[in-house]
């Protein structure tokens, strides 16, 4: 299972945001799932690379579970 996180709008708090996201991809990846982290600005400025990333993420992801 790959998790695919994207950034939203920037928080208030940015120090809690950012330990909240280190605690929420500790914890799927705890649970057995790949993550990936996309940046907005990333997507806007080379929507093809993101998808590559995206894709290749799923690779191997599918992967390892097979090899599980």
């Amino acid at each position: 299972t790959l998790a695919v996180d994207i950034d939203g709008p920037p928080a208030d708090d940015l120090a809690a945001a950012r330990e909240h996201g280190r605690r929420r991809q500790e914890r799927l990846e705890e649970l057995g799932w790949a993550y990936l982290r996309l940046w907005s600005t990333e997507v806007y400025a080379d929507p093809a690379r993101q998808e590559a990333r995206i894709a290749h993420a799923m690779r191997a992801a599918r992967q390892a579970r097979d090899d599980a």
